[in-house]
């Protein structure tokens, strides 16, 4: 006798779950969803109060080990429900002459109900139209009373399971694929020869609709327009009716009528072979966003193309992304030359080692840099020019680009120096700055052939301050400590000399009328001592140590032109930072380079 429990015949763990109805279905955990083996074992329920029939049909079933069925039974309908709500079964036997239920009937019940259960009817009409109703009321199969056999009725069993899982499997990929295409961002549309057959919430949201039946049966050309290609409308019709061939497709920038005003949609039509009747489909994807993108990236080009100064655009590692014309007029170099080039290549010796990491260190942390940057020409020349530099960041805060603005030769733009020293002086020291430096060994270079022979020397010196001690190397020097720096420079210096701030971290100085190079080295020496002395800052506290590095430059033995001693001087004073805590180095005018030397 059968009485509801929790677990199967087999000992599993059964889960009730609802049905369509609302009924209970009993569902055990870890059910095979894939087709049944030809000889798996295979769980009968018989619903008929035949005891005759119910003693054929279990004398017709196998027994043994492989492709055994196991077969309960229940005489009426509703006892038959009850069960199937509580324990698993993998087919229904049905006959359809039961005490509570006849016909048809029956079999539309037993279906709502368990909506996938196989289902096999037993009839005794002797032809086909109670087996054909019973098809079409739900049955996967039937059989006539009387007319089959053991192994028919056995094969009938195992393929109604197997054609119901089949298609219980065909169901669910058919719902995940219409899942997948109503959840796709693109647009998808299905047409034909008629209209518009299907569309997915992407699609009618850029038609502007708000259901299917909006949009079903009518053109697809009522919804995209394309000016520029206005034979778009003939060939989806070509598409849809199959005159295209396969794996071909066509692609049109159209307008579509959204909620929110028009879109901008890339459609890429292609035909449907797969479909029963001629069929066309087409994927649009709302490229608005890139549009706007493109005509905003054209006219910030325009900007840049039409601004009256120099400017320069640097991606994060400082790489020319994009200059305009003026900066190509005031350089020299043609656009191919510079794109994708590191920002250095225009800085000339003396500011190419030390001024780009301070110019990147106060974009970071000052959000913007100003000051005189010497830039050099394509044709060895050099210039001084003032440059703001500011950082472009992302949503995230992160910096993505740069942004440099070269002023006109009248000074930094937007800066506010004292009065007395108009665009010609370091504001925070007093010290001329690169622009006064330049002009001066221009017009020292000019002025050394009217000195007399033995006094018609001149040397250049470009020295560089650190931290010493514990701190780390390169790190910007206090602001209070500057003034004491210019102050001694200037009291070691003679009266004629010139020494100048060059960068975030150099100085540089002019020494004209030199009888030698040894008066250029004990200069150097006297400054390394001077500079490197303890400072203490206003608010009477020491500051770290100082180390310094110089190097020198002689004209006419180094160069007889301001950019070249410059070079000559940076590359020196590069030599002379290895060689210890203080020291200077001498340009050479042989190959194998400069010698350091220590004070």
């Amino acid at each position: 006798m059968w009485t509801p429990s929790g677990s199967g015949d087999d000992g599993s763990r059964q889960v009730p779950r609802l049905g369509r109805e609302g009924g209970l279905l009993a569902s055990p955990v870890g059910t095979r969803k894939e087709p049944v083996a030809p000889f798996a074992p295979l769980k009968l329920l018989l619903i008929s109060n035949d005891t005759g029939l119910v003693r054929i049909l279990r004398s017709m079933l196998p027994e043994g080990p492989r492709g055994r069925i196991q077969m309960q039974t229940c005489d009426r309908l509703a006892g038959a429900l009850a069960r199937l709500r509580y324990q698993p079964f993998d087919v229904v036997v049905l006959d359809l002459v039961l005490p509570d239920c006849r016909g048809l009937p029956s079999i539309q019940i037993l279906s709502r109900s368990f909506p996938e259960m196989p289902l096999v009817v037993l009839t005794e009409s002797p032809g086909e139209v109670s087996g054909q109703e019973a098809l079409e009321a739900g049955a996967q199969d039937y059989l006539q009373k009387g007319l089959m056999d053991a192994e028919v009725l056995v094969r009938t069993l195992r393929f109604a399971v197997h054609r119901q899982r089949s298609a219980s499997a065909l169901k669910d990929s058919q719902e995940g694929l219409r899942d997948l295409v109503e959840n796709l961002p693109d647009g998808v549309v299905l047409y034909n020869q008629h209209g518009i057959t299907f569309a997915n919430s992407a699609a009618m949201e850029l038609f502007g609709v708000a259901s299917l039946m909006e949009v079903k049966g009518r053109e697809v050309t009522e919804f995209l327009r394309c000016p520029q290609d206005p034979d778009l409308g003939r060939r989806l019709e070509r598409i849809a009716a199959g005159g295209y061939p396969r794996r071909l497709y066509q692609e049109a920038e159209c307008v579509g009528d959204a909620r929110r005003g028009e879109s901008v949609c890339q459609v890429i039509a292609a035909p449907l072979p797969q479909s029963r009747e001629a069929q066309g489909q087409l994927v649009l994807r709302d490229i608005s966003y890139r549009k706007r993108a493109e005509q905003y990236q054209r006219l910030a080009t325009s900007v840049l193309e039409a601004a009256p100064g120099a400017m320069m655009v640097l991606d994060a590692r400082g790489k020319v992304e994009g200059v305009n014309r003026a900066f190509l007029a005031m350089t020299g170099y043609a656009e191919g030359e510079v794109l994708g080039r590191d920002s250095r290549f225009l800085g000339v010796a003396g500011q190419g080692t030390e001024l780009f990491p301070g110019i990147a260190r106060c974009v970071r942390e000052q959000d913007g840099w100003q000051g005189d940057f010497w830039v050099l020409e394509k044709d060895g020349g050099g210039f001084v020019a003032p440059l703001t530099v500011t950082p472009i960041r992302s949503d995230q805060g992160r910096v993505t680009h740069y942004v440099g603005a070269f002023g006109g030769p009248e000074g930094r733009e937007g800066a506010s120096p004292p009065s007395r020293y108009p665009a010609h002086h370091d504001p925070e020291t007093g010290l001329p700055n690169l622009g006064l430096l330049h002009d001066r060994i221009v017009r020292a270079l000019a002025d050394r052939h009217r000195e007399p022979p033995g006094r018609d020397r001149m040397a250049l010196l470009l020295v560089g301050l650190e931290r010493g001690g514990r701190a780390p190397a390169g790190k910007a020097l206090e602001r209070d400590v500057w003034p004491e720096i210019a102050r001694r420079a200037r009291e070691t210096l003679r009266s004629g000399d010139t020494v100048a701030r060059a960068g975030e971290w150099e100085l540089a100085v002019l020494l004209e009328n030199l009888p030698g190079p040894d008066m250029a080295e004990d200069l150097a020496r006297r400054l390394i001592r001077r500079l490197t002395r303890p400072v203490t800052r206003e608010d009477g506290e020491p500051a770290p140590k100082l180390r310094a590095r110089v190097g020198i430059a002689l004209a006419p033995e180094h160069g007889e032109q301001a950019h070249q001693l410059l070079h000559r001087a940076d590359e020196a004073r590069d030599a002379a930072r290895g060689s210890g805590a203080r020291c200077y180095a001498l340009s050479c005018p042989v190959p194998s380079g400069p010698e350091p030397r220590r004070t």
